[in-house]
């Protein structure tokens, strides 16, 4: 069954910090059975899917991308001071292709909500992860509450099936960079002068910026040299002689100040960039091109100072990072393993977290993660989170008390074995826990042999973990057998089901 979406405030979900006096953000939505809350009376309540990106503030308004059923996309919003149901603004359908896939990010503003809006597929027998083709690929936009126009790309079939859009280079929907300031849109694409992509390359990339107010299609501006490394609506950051950077007004071509080089121990990581209204230019950086980025650099124009800011990355995670009112907002977890959402002072480094994502005592409870987060330029700070079946969206601002959302022990089932081992006729033990009874589906898909198994299931409600025997048949066997091991994915499906886990199945010798 699918979750549901419950307006108002699910006051158990965040725990503060006892005594805390100051005013603290709001929940203004929240999706999934809410683990004991009772809906405030009279709520509303709405079919629910995944957060898919958002949210993010379009004039009073808190702006969300969420999955349905069939795969569509809706947008919807609600008044960032609570008090009122979500509605939908527009739905997004997904154009049934083979493996497609449908990617939405979006971006508002006081006056504007935009969003990018990327489908594509990879033809039956291709690995899903290798380059497919692009048959939607747009930037639409509008008034906070719509409707909303297609800005550049393209947005319909069979318009662009079967060859490269002009600002996307057709593989994972990352061949745009765009960004929206007012009513300014501006966007850096990879158009050869024939109208097909080239490579994602700053030599070949074209600064393009629209106003939206007057309704002028993107043209690059002609004071602004091409390329781009960052950018808002307003600004970018351009290369100069000898390889320095200088952030330019993209209007009139003025320049802001050269950007101070980092030192030579700092290489770019596996994190991102971000670009202020002010022209702070941030990046996540490593000391070592083999590890992840651990360090949060920040450059002002005409200053010569480089802030550091330690992180404590786990993994290769790349966090979320916003500059926007003098201040940067990053995600990044915590040491400990947990997650952490950090306000930093771009004048003085000095940082507030206004979000606490503590990992749990172990792996039966489930740690909350920050899904989306966005900071405006006034201060006010809103984030989804998510925490098993539940995610929930919050308004407020970065001098509300600070929040923390606890682990805890998902109501539906969820897979929390942490290594796999079979007999040789196949068969094996998967941990699951559910908080109260549940029932389902476990299906192992293995890797390389395009075959699932099912297995069905029924499981009492307790804290400890309970098994579930699956049996490999067929070819996922005889590879098990021939070598030692097997890539599976295990997907638990129910009513209320969190998670997919990846695992090498490896023969009990």
């Amino acid at each position: 069954m699918r979750a549901k979406l419950i307006v108002g405030v699910v006051a158990a979900l965040l725990a503060l910090p006892a005594g805390a006096g100051a005013a603290r953000a709001g929940t203004v939505a929240s999706f999934g059975a809410p683990l004991g809350v009772n809906a405030q009376a009279g709520a509303e309540l709405l079919g629910a899917g995944h957060v898919v990106s958002g949210p993010v503030f379009a004039g009073d308004q808190v702006v969300w991308a969420q999955e349905t059923g069939g795969g569509a996309v809706v947008l919807r919003s609600v008044p960032a001071a609570g008090g009122a149901a979500p509605r939908t603004l527009t739905t997004l359908p997904r154009i049934d292709r083979e493996q497609d896939e449908h990617g939405v990010d979006l971006q508002g503003s006081p006056t504007r909500l935009a969003y990018f809006e990327h489908q594509s597929y990879v033809p039956l027998g291709q690995d899903k992860y290798m380059e497919g083709f692009t048959f939607q690929a747009r930037i639409a936009a509008g008034p906070p509450g719509g409707p909303f126009t297609t800005v550049a790309g393209c947005a319909v079939v069979p318009a662009c099936d079967g060859h490269p859009v002009c600002f996307d280079d057709g593989r994972y929907g990352n061949g745009v960079r765009w960004a929206l300031s007012g009513d300014a849109l501006a966007l850096i694409d990879h158009c050869t002068p024939e109208g097909t992509a080239a490579r994602d390359d700053f030599r070949t990339s074209t600064l393009r910026r629209a106003d939206l107010a007057a309704g002028t299609p993107p043209a690059p501006p002609p004071a602004v040299p091409a390329g781009g490394f960052a950018l808002t609506g307003d600004l970018v950051v351009t290369a100069v002689a000898g390889g320095a950077l200088t952030v330019r007004r993209q209007a009139d071509g003025t320049s802001l100040g050269d950007l101070p080089a980092l030192p030579t121990d700092l290489r770019p990581g596996y994190g991102t960039s971000a670009l202020g209204p002010d022209g702070t230019f941030a990046e996540t950086i490593s000391e070592d091109s083999r590890r992840p980025s651990r360090t949060l650099v920040w450059v002002r124009p005409g200053d010569s100072q480089v802030h550091r800011l330690p992180l404590a990355l786990g993994g290769f995670a790349a966090p979320l990072l916003q500059v926007s009112g003098g201040r940067l907002l990053v995600r990044a977890p915590d040491g400990h393993g947990g997650v952490v959402l950090d306000v930093v002072d771009a004048a003085t480094g000095a940082v507030t977290t206004p979000l606490r994502l503590p990992a749990g005592p172990d792996n039966r409870h489930a740690a909350a993660d920050v899904i989306g987060a966005t900071l405006d330029a006034t201060g006010r700070v809103t984030w989804a989170v998510s925490r098993c079946e539940h995610t929930t969206i919050a308004a407020g601002t970065v001098a509300d008390a600070p929040q923390t959302v606890t682990p805890a022990i998902c109501a539906g089932p969820r897979i929390v074995s942490r290594t796999l081992t079979a007999d040789r006729r196949g068969r094996f033990t998967a941990a699951l826990v559910c908080g109260r009874a549940c029932s389902g589906t476990l299906r192992t898909y293995v890797v390389g042999e395009f075959q699932t198994i099912s297995t069905r299931f029924r499981l009492r409600g307790a804290a400890r973990a309970q098994g579930v025997a699956v049996r490999l048949r067929g070819r996922a066997l005889a590879r098990l057998r021939r070598t030692g091991k097997a890539s599976i994915t295990l997907h638990v499906a129910g009513q209320d089901a969190v998670g997919s886990n990846a695992y090498i199945l490896r023969l009990r010798r």
